[in-house]
Parts: structure tokens; sequence; C-alpha cells
């Protein structure tokens, strides 16, 4: 790992490191969840009991304004079903925290722990956040994306909801940034499982809209996982030809492309592009090229200025091919940035 690239400003170095071919795939069909069906997967059910609530969201929930049906005390189950809660936080967020559930020695779950409902935030805004993310989440499957098993209600306090996902023990991203140890060819492997995951997300017309090294987990074998759909975004369901724009103001400040803080309107899928790209230079400089791709940053106006003229002072270390690469996921128009499928379609990604 090269030391950390210098161009960075400290301040901004600082806040990172302390926190915060192409294939056709299933499309997602709302109701393919028959109320009547179980799940196959033998860990993700200890033991026979009707299934979640859930499943029966998927046939109703609209990706719109439409609030989903609210759950009912007979409907759920209980986070107990899973095992006994382990009392310690291994991440953290503006609406949840996530904590272990270990089942028996060799069984362990992370589960994702909902904040409770604002005094005065309406019930149905407030489960529709919830269940959304879950009918997204738990409808992926993919090896690069992280697996989403049940969601359900905290025994202690049933005004509470969590999502039970698999447990990446190896941690995320973030935590191998810090270390300073992955070499350039695990790099260039996690840069292009990332990309084979936004490549499946994106087929299936969704988009995660908050891509951050925090969020991309290692499973077994160094596998990257792409996790937490709380700010993900359904931009083309199965019945549709055609993309809608999506709206407001989501991600992580130097991972965020630069229409979306304009306010209007926004296509999904370039907005993981452009976070792709950014966390690929995190990967091999422990910082961030910029810190917000606004003209009031210090350095992005300096990118744009330089850009053209491919002589960005930070991406000078990169070879040749990584080099135009980023310039062609960090394009400032969202229309003219690279996809993803060219991206895995380039010579220098099929060498990985």
């Amino acid at each position: 790992m090269k030391d950390t690239f210098s161009f960075v400003p400290q301040e901004l170095h600082k806040r990172f490191l302390e926190p915060t071919h192409r294939k056709e795939h299933k499309k997602i069909y709302l109701d393919q969840f028959d109320e009547d069906e179980t799940s196959s997967d033998s860990n993700s059910d200890p033991e026979e009991t009707k299934p979640s609530f859930v499943r029966t969201l998927f046939s109703k929930l609209q990706f719109n304004d439409t609030p989903p049906p609210l759950p009912t005390e007979e409907d759920t189950r209980y986070l107990s079903t899973y095992g006994v809660l382990v009392n310690k936080r291994i991440g953290e967020g503006v609406s949840a925290t996530v904590q272990l559930i270990q089942r028996d020695q060799d069984t362990t779950f992370a589960v994702k722990i909902f904040r409770k409902k604002k005094r005065r935030e309406p019930l149905a805004v407030y489960m529709k956040a919830l269940t959304s993310e879950f009918c997204i989440s738990s409808a992926l499957k993919h090896p690069n994306i992280i697996e989403t098993l049940d969601f359900v209600r905290a025994d202690e306090d049933h005004t509470r909801y969590c999502i039970i996902m698999e447990y990446c023990p190896e941690g995320d991203m973030y935590s191998l940034i810090k270390q300073g140890t992955m070499q350039l060819d695990e790099i260039n492997s996690y840069f292009k499982q990332l990309l084979m995951g936004l490549d499946y997300l994106h087929s299936l017309g969704v988009a995660h809209r908050d891509l951050k090294p925090e969020n991309l987990l290692i499973g077994k074998d160094s596998t990257l996982r792409i996790a937490d759909f709380g700010s993900a975004d359904v931009f083309r369901v199965a019945w549709q030809d055609h993309s809608r724009l999506s709206d407001g103001l989501c991600g992580t400040t130097p991972y965020m492309a630069p229409e979306i803080f304009d306010d209007k309107g926004y296509w999904a899928a370039p907005v993981d592009v452009w976070a792709a790209g950014i966390i690929f230079f995190c990967m091999r400089f422990d910082g961030v090229p910029f810190g917000s791709a606004q003209p009031d940053d210090i350095n992005y106006p300096i990118y744009l200025r330089n850009r053209a003229f491919t002589s960005y002072a930070p991406f000078k270390k990169l070879e040749p091919e990584p080099r135009s690469i980023l310039y062609a996921m960090l394009n400032p128009s969202s229309q003219q940035r690279i996809t993803i499928q060219d991206l895995l379609n380039m010579p220098w990604i099929q060498t990985i």
C-alpha cells in the first residue's frame, strides 16, 4: 500500500481515517414472492414458522409515495428466533445500529436494529423506509451483495424493527484501507468485484446511492459484499422500458456525485459509478481526491480545470489504464459518465 496521498488536505484525510461477460439477470417483480412461500435457506429459517409479514409486502409495496401495509403483532416474529443478541456494536449510523446475534457456536448473524419512530413522525412514513429497504435488499441474490434474511421485531421493544443479514467476520473495506496492507492485485480484485455487484444491481433497476468503504464488507475468501440499502432506489421496475429520475440528497459527501447537490432529479445509476471511482482512489491512496464535488470545495474546481488535459495531480501516480478509467468514472456530466457495463468490457478490467 502506498503512503497517504499528500494532495489530500490534512483535515479531510483525518475525517476519512476516523469515521464515518455481462449476464442477463432475473428481473425484480414485486409479486414474485407468494404469501405461502417459505425460505429455502436452512440458515435463514431456524425453525418451522410462518413466513415473515414482509413476504406479503412484496406483492403490495409500491416504490412511490403509497405507504405499505402496517405489520400486525400476529404477522411478525422476533429477534430471539435467530439466537442471542451480542451486546457489541459492529456498526452505527443515523437510522440504525448493527450488532451480532449468535444462534450457536458456529452460526452468527448480523442484525440491523432501527431507531425508534420519532414522536411527530407518521407511522406510515417510518414503516415505509424500513420495509422498502428490506424488500429491495432481500430480493438481491449475488455473490457481491450482502445476503438479507428476515425482518423481525425486537423482543424487548415491539415498536423497534430489525433486519437479519449474513455476518462478514473479515470486516469492511474502510478497515482494510486503514490497515494499509492491501497489495495492488487485491485492490484491483476488490474494485472489479464492486463493479460486478453494481452491474447486477443496475441490471435490476436498483441503485445503491450510498456507496463508501464502510458499506463494502469482506466475506469469506476475500469476497466483497455491497451492504446497507437504506438509501437504495428502484429507478426501473420489471415492466418498465425506461428509467425514472431519482431525487433527494443522499449519500456521504466525499462520495456523492455533483448532480446530487443540484437539488434536481438525477439518474441514479451514474451516481453509483461516481462513488465507485472515489472508492477506487481511496483504496489506492488512502484518501479522497477532493472533499466534495461542489464549486466551494478547495480541490474540486482544480480537478475540473485539469480534467480536460488529464493532468489532475492526484491521478498522476496511477498507471495509464486505471487513470483513464478514473477520469471516465468521475465525469462531471452524468449523461457522459461511463456505465458499469462499459467498464466491465474494458480490456484492463477484463484482465483482473
